[in-house]
């Protein structure tokens, strides 16, 4: 019987936000381009996946990397995640 359930929705127990951007950081630096810690606080930081409307993704692409296969950079990001935070 489950007694009690632990919700952490702002960080407090688990820094989720730090392993993400840390992510995003490395690939956008492997394509030779910074990923300013800034820009994610103003675009994502704090909101639920999706919400901003801001696509890492499709920024990267822009910025240096034509032809960047979104779904083969999504599961790079979440092998590269899961090895930060394997419990994420």
């Amino acid at each position: 019987m489950i007694e009690a359930l632990l919700f952490d929705f702002d960080g407090l127990l688990y820094d989720s936000e730090t392993s993400a951007y840390e992510v995003w950081r490395e690939l956008y630096a492997e394509h030779g381009v910074e990923f300013p810690r800034e820009l994610w606080q103003q675009q994502v930081m704090g909101r639920p996946p999706g919400a901003s409307g801001f696509d890492p993704i499709a920024h990267l692409e822009q910025l240096a990397a034509p032809g960047l296969d979104p779904g083969l950079t999504h599961t790079e990001r979440h092998r590269r995640r899961d090895e930060l935070f394997p419990h994420a």
